[in-house]
């Protein structure tokens, strides 16, 4: 059965910032000024995003979910 693996998304969602040269505050904006504690247990494995936030992080990295999301078999 496939799981989504969290820390190892979070890992992702960090290099596609990285990648693009964003900070935490601009994917913040592009959220719409949500929450940076959010953003950063993102980042650390800690959770994953929601999946409306996961369709905006889609658009904004132009990689599909399945591009952000590390599921395992």
């Amino acid at each position: 059965m496939p799981i989504i693996d969290v820390e190892l998304t979070g890992k992702r969602i960090k290099m596609l910032m990285d990648e693009r040269g964003m900070s935490v505050k601009d994917v913040r904006e592009k959220l719409g000024n949500g929450s940076l504690a959010a953003i950063y247990k993102w980042i650390n494995g800690q959770r994953l995003p929601s999946i409306d936030n996961l369709v905006i992080l889609s658009r904004v990295f132009g990689v599909p979910i399945e591009g952000i999301l590390v599921v395992k078999e």
